[in-house]
This record gives C-alpha cells, sequence and structure tokens, in this order.
C-alpha cells in the first residue's frame, strides 16, 4: 500500500471510529432520562388528548426509551409554551412542545407577544391536518355568513392569536360583518360552556374533528350549528355549509386568508427549542414519524374518533419557511388588524 493510500485509509478508519462513538454516544443519551412534552393546553382538550397518546408510543422508538411525561402549560393560545421553549426549556432534547396551530406564523402578527423564530424551532412534525369550523347556537337568528353582514353576532375565545378570535377580528374588520368580539375565555372548553349558557353567540376557528367530538349531542339536536367552515374544499361531513374564503372578493384578499389559515395543514404541531443537537432532532422526528404509522395508535385514535394525517418534521419546516416569506405587505395588512384589534 502506499503511503498516501496509508494516510487515506487510516483517516477513514478514524472517522468512521467518531461517527461510530457519537451514534453510541446518541443512542446512550436518553437512557434514563425524561422526555417531557409541554401541552399548550388544559388537561382534556384535543391538543392534550393527542400529546397523550402520542406519549404512550414515542418511547418505542427512541433509543433509551426515556420516560415521557405530559405537562399542561395553558395560556395565550400556546404563545406561552412557545415563549417557555424558546427562553428557559433545556435545549438537549429532552423537551419538547405540543403546541396550538396558529403558533408556527404567529411572530407574523403579533411579534410584540412572540419571543421565538418559527424559522429556528426544530420542528418534528404534525399529528393531523384539521379544517376549522365558525358555529352559534340553535336559537340564533344567524344562519350563514350572509346574514351576518345586516345581523348582529357575538362571538369569543381566548385571546389575540387564537384562531376564533382571529378569525372574528377578519370578519369583522376586513369583511364588516356584524361581529361583537369578547376575548378572555381560559380555553375551548370554557368558550364552548358560554355559549351553552347564553353568554356569547358562537365561534369561529374551531377544529371540526374537536366540536363534532366534544358538541356531538348538542350538533345532533341542533342547539349548536355549523354556519361556515375555513378549509380550502368542503368537508365530506358539511357538504351544504359554505367554505369561507368564497366571501374574498380579490386575489390579495385570497392570499391573505390563505396564510392565515395555513395553520389548518399542521393542525397539531410538536417542536423542540432551537439548538438541539441535530442528530437528537434526527432521533425525535423519526420516532414521531414511526408512530404515526403504528397500527395500534392508529386503531386507538380510530377509536377516539380522533383523526390522524401526519407531517414530518422536513415537511412542516419548509412549509413554515415558505409561510414566514409571504411577501411583507399583505403580511402588515393583516398585522394591522390584528394590531389595531380592541373588543
Amino acid at each position: 500500500m502506499t503511503p498516501l493510500l496509508s494516510r487515506v485509509s487510516a483517516a477513514f478508519v478514524a472517522l468512521c471510529s467518531m461517527q461510530c462513538a457519537a451514534s453510541a454516544q446518541t443512542a446512550d443519551f436518553y437512557k434514563g432520562k425524561t422526555l417531557t412534552i409541554l401541552c399548550s393546553t388544559e388537561a382534556g382538550t384535543l391538543y392534550d388528548t393527542y400529546a397523550r397518546a402520542i406519549a404512550q408510543y414515542l418511547p418505542e422508538y427512541i433509543p433509551g426509551r426515556p420516560n415521557i411525561i405530559v405537562e399542561n402549560m395553558p395560556g395565550a393560545s400556546g404563545i406561552r409554551v412557545a415563549n417557555y421553549t424558546w427562553t428557559v426549556a433545556a435545549k438537549d432534547g429532552t423537551v419538547i412542545a405540543a403546541t396550538h396551530a396558529a403558533i408556527p406564523t404567529q411572530p407574523l402578527f403579533t411579534p410584540d407577544t412572540t419571543r421565538y423564530d418559527s424559522r429556528k424551532l426544530g420542528w418534528i412534525g404534525s399529528a393531523n391536518r384539521e379544517p376549522f369550523v365558525g358555529f352559534v347556537r340553535g336559537a340564533v337568528p344567524v344562519r350563514s355568513i350572509e346574514d351576518m353582514k345586516t345581523m348582529p353576532l357575538i362571538v369569543g375565545g381566548t385571546s389575540l392569536g387564537s384562531a376564533s378570535i382571529d378569525m372574528a377580528i377578519v370578519m369583522r374588520d376586513m369583511f364588516g360583518l356584524k361581529v361583537k368580539i369578547v376575548t378572555g375565555y381560559k380555553s375551548s372548553l370554557e368558550t364552548k360552556l358560554a355559549i351553552e349558557k347564553g353568554e356569547i353567540d358562537g365561534t369561529f376557528g374551531n377544529g371540526w374533528s374537536s366540536a363534532k367530538t366534544e358538541l356531538k349531542n348538542q350538533l345532533a339536536d341542533g342547539s349548536i350549528r355549523v354556519i361556515t367552515q375555513f378549509g380550502a374544499r368542503r368537508l365530506p361531513d358539511l357538504p351544504d355549509i359554505p367554505v369561507f374564503a368564497e366571501i374574498a372578493r380579490n386575489d390579495e384578499e385570497r392570499q391573505m386568508l390563505e396564510l392565515l389559515l395555513a395553520r389548518q395543514e399542521f393542525a397539531k404541531p410538536y417542536f423542540a427549542p432551537p439548538g438541539v443537537p441535530a442528530e437528537r432532532l434526527a432521533i425525535l422526528r423519526r420516532a414521531f414519524d414511526r408512530v404515526m404509522e403504528n397500527k395500534s395508535f392508529l386503531s386507538d385514535m380510530e377509536r377516539r374518533q380522533l383523526p390522524v394525517e401526519a407531517m414530518t418534521g422536513e415537511e412542516l419546516a419548509a412549509m413554515i419557511d415558505r409561510l414566514m416569506s409571504t411577501p411583507p405587505e399583505l403580511t402588515a395588512r393583516l398585522k394591522a388588524l390584528f394590531a389595531n384589534f380592541k373588543n
């Protein structure tokens, strides 16, 4: 063997040894550790239910089989968890977040309340896409978006940044619909209870899978009525309910609605803090992917009537990068709507 080949061979052996050592170190990292999933809603909500179901299966696909716990950290429609993950949470791969679908694009709309850069978060994947719907009490005379041009409607939700409040703002301030907006409810469950009590007339931006599960009886007896849906096309379950985007009067309004409603494509997003080592992020991504394909997990979710339509971490990161590159003049118009929001 020539001296040159000898040196190349030695370098190759050394590189392989370093890679093997790194792989072994990565494989051992989670052994004996606890992985925490921070959920941005209260216990019992759909986000919480998905997170706890995933937590049951995730250790099987992570080397070292760490313990996994779910901690609830509700507040500000997921912004509390996102800010905590960015500023406080451990950056070693032992903390991930299960948060609201609005979180990836929220820095475009409320930069004063968001401390994180969506492009630098370690996106792990999304468990489902979930078209939103708007619904009202059955006793309310409003039966369509068209009716809202002349009939007032009181709608509620948690806070600016939640789908329910953001959509209400767009309806009122972009399209001139007669909407009175009430904020301050602690969760979507509390908002639904307020509708039941008659405090408000309805709410917008609620996930359809959540609504048809949690309000199954009310939808059946007519005490709750869906009046619009926010997806790109009508859902098979709701063939006679118009899509809200049909109200758009020009291409710019359609683009703005597309940006706002893109969150439906990644309805149950999961991410790690910035700075998690690439090899650990890759482990978390592949473990998540395998859970989404696990037959027992899918059967369990089907039994609970919870749909799974997953997106990988790479796909999610690419989509978020594209959305964050939306022409600034369009994001500025939407941002102005939210910045000037008053109840």
